[in-house]
């Protein structure tokens, strides 16, 4: 009441400046994206779908090889071939494997599937994991048991992975040899049958085929990645 007219108005003026801003700040926020990995859209690379809006439940973000991805369910398909005992790549694979599952929040789910010619998973996964941190020792420490051999196939892990009750949001599939050429239609025909999943791929060093693994990413919306044998971005 002791204010007098023009310091009213000063206020109500500075006030409506601050809700504008905060308007344009939250649309802004609203409007990021990811540019790194796939595009946070609903349905789109992100990995997320209509069940991610608000009242949705929690989504979190994960990152395998520098593509980040974002969802609340991730598959790891990683190649355990015998090519990949060539310049380190197995050790440098499984190192990033178990840095990406470390850092997943609690509140999100995953699997392991590490294939060659034979597909190898957790003695204990018979369903989604939750990414807490016993559950990720656990995990870690079979990884450590694993040695490469074989051959090149992985599709046996897909259809095991599309056995699971519930559908993953984002797949990081990782190969660095060449797979059969009929991969990317039976990859798109599984993940065609209910909502589909954002497929990462990562063709890790200068033998891996990138053709197919970049028809497998563009079917599904998701980001294809090139890394040399040392596991950095390669053009």
């Amino acid at each position: 009441e002791a204010l007098d007219a023009p310091e009213i108005e000063e206020i109500e003026t500075f006030s409506e400046s601050m809700s504008e801003e905060l308007d344009m700040a939250s649309s802004a926020l609203t409007l990021t994206t990811d540019l790194s990995g796939a595009v946070p859209t609903p349905g789109g690379g992100s990995g997320l779908g209509q069940s991610d809006a608000v009242g949705g439940g929690m989504s979190g973000g994960a990152s395998f090889f520098g593509v980040n991805s974002r969802g609340r369910r991730f598959a790891y398909i990683v190649d355990i071939s015998g090519s990949m005992r060539d310049s380190d790549k197995f050790p440098i694979a499984m190192a990033e494997l178990k840095r990406s599952i470390r850092a997943l929040p609690d509140y999100a789910s995953f699997v392991v599937l590490l294939y060659s010619n034979v597909l190898r998973v957790p003695p204990m996964q018979n369903n989604w994991f939750r990414a807490n941190p016993g559950t990720i020792s656990r995990i870690a420490r079979w990884i450590d048991t694993i040695t490469p051999g074989g051959g090149t196939m992985p599709l046996p892990a897909f259809v095991e992975l599309y056995k699971l009750d519930d559908r993953p949001d984002v797949i990081f599939f990782l190969t660095d040899g060449q797979i059969p050429q009929d991969t990317p239609s039976k990859v798109l025909e599984l993940n065609s049958k209910g909502r589909r999943a954002v497929i990462n791929t990562i063709s890790f060093g200068r033998n891996a085929d990138r053709t197919p693994l970049q028809e497998i990413a563009r079917d599904s919306d998701g980001l294809h990645r090139h890394v040399d044998s040392t596991g950095m971005v390669a053009p």
